[in-house]
């Protein structure tokens, strides 16, 4: 029977989620990564050996290492950004091979455009969304089906009578006829088509069940985002933890072997939602991929000690409790990344062994 090794983000998001899933399919020898939830707003930055460096968003994190991607049905498909990371790898001498569930949701502009705007006028009070329409893509979906692929003008159409239905305030109008035009650009819809055409032609739709030996499930976001355990409204549309996989189960018929929980050295959050921060930050800690945006501003970061690693336990015994595991239903390792950033002394190795397994002495940074 096919074996599986699973990466969760303990906290929320950011943890080192990709550089996991690469070094997992390099020793483990994977000949499949799995994206199992959430979508094209992962940010997952992998260096190789040689040099190379990808972030990725819409393809799994073993690509460099040579792996193909299943994106399961419980992925978020986006052609825009589909398009745009494929061209971005075959200019650095890779070309992925990816394979999708035809149930799998699909993002068009116009949910984008909509989460965008909805974000927007919340001002001071909005929920850190990423801008890529995640939440309205799954609000569609459960109002009205799969039309992005079958009938994108439906959706097009759809959007235009949501805005056109939309009665704004005086102190909203001016981002309501900005968004307004984004809404009824026709170039948008013809950018879109061509977009849809371009995934269609360079993916495949065949079963993987029984083409894989060992798989990496590579989760996105993290358990402090989970729509069950987040803190709502601060959360994504997404299960981030076990659920998802565990549901998978049944239908590509595996064992897990291991579910490797991943943290950093000190605690981080891009976007909008409570947290413990630095008063200055240390020195030697940065972020090359997570840079200011508009939509989740900049990433925070946050002391590790043991209040929070109490609470990283607490998510994981949950995540594993709700799906029927335990700490002794397989291997379980911790993955504590950035240590070559901010060594903290809370981290030291007795308390690392009182953890129980870890990856900490691999090499991981």
């Amino acid at each position: 029977m096919s074996k599986v090794s699973v990466v969760i983000g303990a906290n929320y998001g950011d943890e080192g989620k990709g550089l996991m899933t690469d070094f997992l399919s390099r020793i483990k020898n994977a000949d499949l990564v799995v994206r199992f939830n959430g979508g094209a707003q992962a940010g997952h930055t992998v260096v190789t050996p040689e040099g190379k460096r990808h972030v990725f968003s819409h393809f799994g994190s073993g690509t460099l290492a040579g792996v193909p991607t299943f994106l399961s049905k419980f992925f978020i498909l986006n052609p825009i950004i589909f398009k745009k990371e494929r061209e971005k790898l075959i200019s650095i001498g890779i070309a992925p091979r990816v394979i999708i569930d035809p149930r799998s949701m699909v993002t068009t502009p116009w949910d984008m455009i909509w989460n965008q705007f909805q974000e927007e006028l919340r001002g001071e009070g909005k929920h850190g969304s990423c801008g890529v329409g995640i939440g309205a893509t799954v609000d569609r979906y459960e109002r009205y089906g799969d039309l992005a692929l079958s009938s994108p003008d439906k959706v097009w159409l759809f959007y235009q009578e949501l805005i056109n239905a939309f009665t704004p305030t005086k102190a909203q109008e001016e981002i309501y006829d900005r968004y307004h035009g984004y809404i009824h650009d026709i170039g948008v819809y013809g950018a879109y088509m061509q977009d849809l055409v371009y995934m269609k032609d360079n993916i495949s739709g065949e079963d993987v069940s029984p083409i894989f030996n060992y798989a990496i499930f590579e989760g996105a976001q993290g358990l402090g985002l989970d729509k069950h355990m987040g803190q709502f409204p601060y959360v994504t549309r997404s299960n981030t933890g076990l659920r998802n996989v565990r549901a998978l189960q049944w239908e590509l018929n595996f064992d897990f072997d291991e579910v490797v929980y991943v943290t950093r050295s000190y605690m981080t959050r891009h976007g909008a939602g409570p947290f413990e921060e630095f008063s200055d930050i240390p020195i030697g800690i940065s972020d090359d991929t997570n840079v200011p945006n508009k939509w989740q501003d900049s990433i925070r970061f946050g002391p590790m000690g043991k209040p929070q690693w109490n609470s990283i336990q607490e998510r994981i015994d949950l995540d594993l409790h709700s799906n029927g595991f335990t700490r002794n239903s397989f291997n379980m390792p911790v993955s504590v990344t950035h240590r070559d950033q901010y060594y903290n002394d809370f981290f030291t190795e007795a308390q690392y062994d009182s953890f129980g397994p870890t990856w900490k002495d691999v090499g991981i940074k």
